[in-house]
């Protein structure tokens, strides 16, 4: 059989160079590529051995510290630990404590001076040393005199779930009473008198006190999904940490610092970041909101763009995380978990909790890591200048010997200059 003449040999022979060329092309681009843990081998050796770079950055950064406080520069806020307990005495209805309050009251009626069994909302809260606890009772049976209105509610419930703050380390935020339709002339004459009668009546106050101690009890079982009595959550902990770096720009410790970083070769970037993170952080529940603005890092310009800002990432992450779990170690050390060797632990372990969390991945990757609810980083900007202050882009890295042979074919950009050169 005489074989197939190849009928157009000029194609074949330039598709056959535009495979070579772009072969050739992307070799140079993966090489001509710093990988980011080669750049951070080269930052920090660029950083150790140029002494009068670390000796100004050391005293930059010094001196950014001690005026922070007393600038609008730096921001730590830390709210405290809250827990949050909701009580609804409405689904102790059919109880035998419920309706043991609901017949003293009954029995301290009148015809002269008619009772009313009202609903009593209140909000109350219990410092202690490991949290401070928000309750919210609602529909707390509570017996009003006749001469009482619901605007009293707080001179007639003085001891809102048994907590009377006269004897008691609690605080009573709020009061409001639902009496329903009540008797002609009711809520009018001196309700402290007539209530004082109802409270200090022997059946009524032992009935009061066992519907708070079967109400408490509920809230013990906080595990039991099923239990639609008391609810218990802690809070997440507020934090909002931040830097201004823009205010500093011109202070004479910052501008040797940049003079230095130009004179060793390098470039001075800028990032600019917000964060959000909000979840389990080893003990804590945490919401923690995050603002940097123009953080001035120090880099080789051998170093490429997307590097430097990965880089500078975990600078920024780093700093928030050592600002907020040393914020957090109070409330560690309050709530002495088992010795100084344990606490020292946690300490370190939500320092480096939180700086995954920042960077929004773990080791293996996984985005949000260790079960957060909510978990962002996201860089607003990020720019390098040379000492003119114009800004730099990527930097392509010097060739090694080995890749002399990319350099005589050109980039990527070029092949596909010679591509179209070559199909016209």
């Amino acid at each position: 059989m005489t074989p197939i003449k190849n009928r157009h040999p000029e194609r074949m022979a330039k598709t056959n160079m535009l495979r070579l060329l772009l072969l050739v092309a992307g070799l140079k681009a993966s090489i001509a590529t710093q990988t980011l843990s080669e750049c951070k081998k080269l930052n920090g050796s660029f950083h150790r051995e140029n002494e009068e770079l670390e000796k100004v950055a050391t005293e930059m950064w010094q001196k950014y510290d001690e005026t922070c406080d007393t600038t609008d520069r730096c921001v730590l806020e830390v709210g405290d630990q809250v827990a949050v307990t909701r009580l609804t005495y409405m689904n102790m209805r059919g109880t035998e404590q419920y309706d043991a309050v609901k017949k003293a009251c009954q029995d301290l009626s009148t015809d002269d001076a008619p009772t009313t069994l009202c609903r009593v909302n209140s909000e109350l809260e219990v410092p202690g040393d490991e949290r401070n606890v928000m309750f919210f009772a609602k529909r707390e049976p509570v017996c009003f005199a006749y001469a009482c209105s619901e605007k009293q509610a707080e001179m007639v419930e003085k001891a809102p779930l048994g907590c009377d703050p006269t004897t008691h380390n609690c605080i009573i935020h709020s009061e409001d009473a639902d009496c329903g339709t009540r008797p002609d002339g009711a809520g009018q004459g001196n309700c402290k008198l007539h209530q004082k009668a109802i409270d200090e009546d022997p059946a009524y106050s032992e009935a009061k006190d066992a519907l708070n101690i079967a109400a408490g009890s509920y809230c013990k079982q906080t595990e039991d999904e099923s239990n639609a009595i008391c609810e218990y959550e802690v809070k997440p902990i507020q934090i909002t940490v931040g830097e201004n770096f823009r205010t500093f720009e011109n202070d004479e410790t910052f501008l040797r610092y940049t003079d230095a970083c130009y004179d060793a070769g390098g470039q001075t970037c800028y990032m600019s970041l917000n964060s959000k993170i909000v979840g389990e952080v080893v003990v804590f529940n945490l919401d923690v909101t995050g603002d940097y603005n123009d953080f001035p890092v120090c880099f080789p310009a051998e170093c490429a763009h997307e590097d430097r800002e990965a880089i500078a990432k975990e600078h920024l992450a780093t700093n928030m995380a050592n600002k907020i779990s040393d914020a957090l170690g109070d409330f560690v050390v309050r709530r002495r978990l088992s010795g100084e060797s344990v606490e020292e632990m946690n300490v370190n372990e939500m320092r480096d909790h939180l700086k995954q969390r920042l960077l929004a991945t773990n080791s293996d990757g996984e985005t949000c890591p260790l079960g957060m609810k909510e978990c962002e980083a996201n860089v607003v900007d990020f720019f390098c200048t040379g000492r003119d202050g114009i800004e730099v882009d990527i930097v392509k890295l010097t060739a090694s010997p080995a890749t002399t042979i990319s350099n005589a074919l050109g980039t990527f950009l070029t092949a596909t200059l010679l591509a179209k050169f070559l199909f016209l």
